[in-house]
């Protein structure tokens, strides 16, 4: 699984000398360094997105409780439901 997760190959070409083979295993770090670093970003944007759009359906229940409750006219809700997907 290392092999495949740092894209170096499957033997048919290999470092020789002391030198190669550290300057192997750097890069290979590198490899694995930049690949999780952008799957983290992507998982965090992600994350990101959807802790909001929780957020947002939060309020939108609240607010439609709370109009309900109050008996808020239709044309005052739909100006505040508004507002908030505005945000």
């Amino acid at each position: 699984s290392v092999t495949t997760l740092t894209t170096v190959g499957y033997g048919d070409i290999s470092a020789g000398t002391m030198l190669e083979k550290l300057y192997s295993i750097v890069m290979m770090i590198c490899g694995v360094l930049g690949y999780s670093t952008v799957l983290g970003t992507v998982s965090s944007t992600l994350l990101a997105k959807d802790k909001r759009v929780s957020l947002m359906e939060g309020k939108l229940v609240t607010l439609a409780r709370f109009s309900k409750t109050v008996q808020l006219r239709y044309e005052d809700y739909r100006r505040i439901r508004r507002h908030i997907e505005a945000k």
